[in-house]
C-alpha cells in the first residue's frame, strides 16, 4: 500500500488537503472558542456588517496592530485626543534631546 501511494501523486495530494482541512478545522474551532470569551466590541462604519466584520481576526494580526498604532497616533496629534490619552494616563511620550 505504501508503494501505491507513494507511486500516486494524486492522492498523496489529496492525502494532504484532508490533513490541512482538518489543521483549519481545529485552528477555526479554538479561534471560536476564544472569541466567544472574550469581550470584544466591534463597531463596523464601512456601510455594512458584512465588510465591517470580514476581517474581525485583523485584529489581532500584525496589521491591526500596525492599524491601531496610526489610529492612536493621529488620535493623540489633536487637542482633544492628546487630552483624553493624558487623562487616560497614555500621555505621549516626548523623544529625548542629547
Amino acid at each position: 500500500m505504501a508503494k501505491e501511494i507513494g507511486n500516486n501523486e494524486g492522492y498523496q495530494k489529496y492525502l494532504i488537503t484532508i490533513e490541512q482541512v482538518k489543521a483549519t478545522q481545529a485552528v477555526g474551532i479554538e479561534q471560536a472558542k476564544a472569541l466567544h470569551s472574550a469581550d470584544l466590541k466591534i463597531i463596523a462604519n464601512s456601510g455594512n456588517v458584512e465588510s465591517g466584520m470580514k476581517n474581525l481576526m485583523d485584529i489581532f494580526s500584525s496589521n491591526g496592530g500596525t492599524q491601531l498604532g496610526a489610529m492612536l497616533e493621529g488620535f493623540a496629534q489633536t487637542e482633544k485626543g492628546a487630552a483624553l490619552l493624558d487623562k487616560a494616563g497614555l500621555k505621549k511620550a516626548t523623544p529625548e534631546k542629547h
